[in-house]
């Protein structure tokens, strides 16, 4: 599961907004919220978004990786 939810209530984000930084449809944004997760080149933008919005974080933080069940 994603933190992107959280990133964007610590950053003052909506979901539009990130949507017009992003060129997709807030609904698409909403997808991500709820645990879709984007290719690799939106979950970068995303994460620069969201540093640009004042928050700092990385891309493990915001998409951390799966654990994996040896």
């Amino acid at each position: 599961m994603n933190r992107l939810k959280e990133y964007l209530k610590a950053s003052g984000l909506t979901q539009a907004k990130l949507a017009d930084a992003l060129g997709v449809t807030p609904m698409g944004v909403s997808h991500y919220v709820n645990g879709r997760t984007p290719n690799l080149r939106t979950c970068r933008a995303i994460v620069e978004s969201i540093n640009s919005a004042g928050v700092s974080c990385s891309l493990e933080d915001v998409f951390p990786p799966s654990e994996q069940v040896a």
